[in-house]
């Protein structure tokens, strides 16, 4: 899958805005489309101050425009000695064609792993079947809970294939989120079973979801 910054400007706002959007394809070459709809959450989000003179201190200094960088080559986030993925882009405080400040500015994410994902309650099966490339299966995933004890206690992913004896839904121990977010956290199954014997294969994969949102997964 490929991922795209997508800098879209608001036709139909008076205020002259620009969004970050985030687009994939599974290609790169044909097949676009956005990660949120053209209405949803901009991948960098416009600071506050809409409406505010530039030159007042409480307008940010990306309340209007934002411009993604494409990173390092080839293009991609910069990932910092902590693993924090890097986005740089340039914020402007005032409309796209008229009067503004151009700032110099800087998002980041937990990791490279982290700029899109399925949330939510209930089982995603791959339509797409994926490379084995070691013996272990790993994901990344984050809670949904935000903090509500009775929840999070409950939060959890569950990572198999949908039809290999021994490595299904019913064999794999559920990853349990109520304490920490996974990166990259390897999945056990029943009797130490692991992957070993489909290295260099194609297997389909199915997730299960309680109050979780996955991003990726893997093989170590």
């Amino acid at each position: 899958m490929y991922l795209a910054y997508s800098m879209v400007y608001d036709a139909e706002s008076d205020d002259g805005l620009v969004h970050a959007l985030l687009s994939y394809s599974f290609d790169g070459v044909s097949g676009w489309d956005f990660v949120e709809n053209l209405y949803g959450t901009d991948f960098i989000p416009l600071g506050p101050g809409l409406g505010l003179d530039v030159h007042d201190p409480s307008n940010s200094f990306d309340s209007h425009v934002i411009f993604a960088s494409t990173g390092q080559a080839p293009a991609g986030p910069m990932l910092d000695e902590d693993g924090l993925a890097r986005v740089y882009y340039m914020g402007g405080n005032g409309p796209h064609s008229g009067t503004r400040n151009t700032s110099f500015g800087l998002a980041t994410l937990p990791s490279v792993d982290r700029f899109a994902g399925v949330g939510g309650t209930g089982t995603i099966k791959s339509t797409i079947t994926v490379l084995v490339t070691g013996p272990t299966l790993t994901v990344t995933a984050d809670s949904l809970a935000y903090g509500d004890a009775t929840t999070l206690k409950g939060a959890a992913v569950t990572v198999a294939t949908d039809n290999i004896v021994g490595l299904m839904v019913t064999d794999a121990t559920p990853l349990s989120l109520s304490s920490t977010n996974a990166t990259d956290a390897p999945v056990t199954f029943a009797g130490v079973a692991d992957f070993s014997d489909y290295v260099g294969k194609e297997v389909s994969i199915v997730v299960e979801l309680v109050d979780a949102l996955v991003y990726s997964v893997g093989f170590v």
